[in-house]
C-alpha cells in the first residue's frame, strides 16, 4: 500500500518537475537496485555454493539445494543462534547499511522536488555511507580483497550504485545552482 504511494508521489511529482532532471529516471534506478538488482555475487569455499545478494535478500545455491533468504530472516537466525562467528557481524553491518540506504533512498524519493537541498544532501549521504558499510560488512566476511577462507565475493553493485548516486548528487547540484 505504501509502495503504491511512493509511485503514485513519483509520478506526480515528475509532471510537476519544470526543470531538466528527470527524477522517476533516477528513483527507478535505485529502486530496482535496492529490490532487485545483486550487490553482490559470492562463491563459497570449497566450491560448497555460490549465490547473489542483494540489499534485502540472498539467493544461494549450495550442494544441499537452492534457497531465498530475506534479510529479516539472517537476523533471526542470528538471535536463535543458528549464525555464529564472524557472519554475525557481517550480517549486522549490512543489515545497517540497508536500513540506512532505505532511509536514504526515502529521504530521495520524498525531496526531489523541493528547492532547498539540506533533505538531499542528507539523503545522498546516507546512501553512500550505508554503501561503505556493505563494502566493510564483504570486508569482514571475505576478508580485505574480497577473498578469504569464507569463499570469493564480487562486489558488483557497489561501483554502480555508488557511481550512480554521485552522478545524481551532482546533477542536482549543478540544477540548484541555477
Amino acid at each position: 500500500m505504501y509502495f503504491k504511494y511512493l509511485i503514485g508521489k513519483i509520478i506526480i511529482l515528475t509532471k510537476k518537475n519544470k526543470r531538466k532532471e528527470h527524477p522517476i529516471i533516477y528513483s527507478l534506478i535505485f529502486l530496482a537496485f535496492f529490490f532487485i538488482i545483486p550487490i553482490q555475487f559470492y562463491f563459497l569455499g570449497d566450491g560448497y555454493g555460490f549465490g547473489i545478494q542483494g540489499f534485502i535478500y540472498r539467493y544461494q545455491i549450495t550442494i544441499q539445494g537452492s534457497s531465498l533468504i530475506p534479510i529479516s530472516y539472517e537476523v533471526g537466525y542470528i538471535i536463535d543462534g543458528r549464525i555464529t562467528g564472524k557472519s554475525i557481524y557481517s550480517i549486522m553491518v549490512w543489515a545497517i547499511g540497508s536500513f540506512l540506504y532505505a532511509i536514504g533512498l526515502l529521504c530521495y524519493l520524498l525531496t526531489f522536488d523541493i528547492k532547498t537541498s539540506k533533505w538531499y544532501k542528507t539523503s545522498m549521504i546516507l546512501m553512500l555511507f550505508s554503501l561503505a558499510l556493505i563494502v566493510f560488512s564483504i570486508i569482514i566476511q571475505y576478508g580485505p580483497f574480497f577473498v578469504g577462507a569464507a569463499g570469493i565475493s564480487i562486489p558488483i553493485g557497489i561501483p554502480l550504485l555508488f557511481g550512480v548516486t554521485c552522478l545524481t548528487f551532482l546533477k542536482r547540484r549543478k540544477i540548484n545552482k541555477n
